[in-house]
């Protein structure tokens, strides 16, 4: 349970870094 829960978490972040980056310079990261 622990490995799949870090795999998410880790995956979420990765998810809002990109979307906050879409959003902050329109996806040109």
């Amino acid at each position: 349970t622990l490995p799949m829960l870090q795999s998410r978490s880790s995956k979420v972040e990765f998810i809002k870094s990109s979307f906050q980056c879409q959003i902050t310079v329109w996806g040109d990261c």
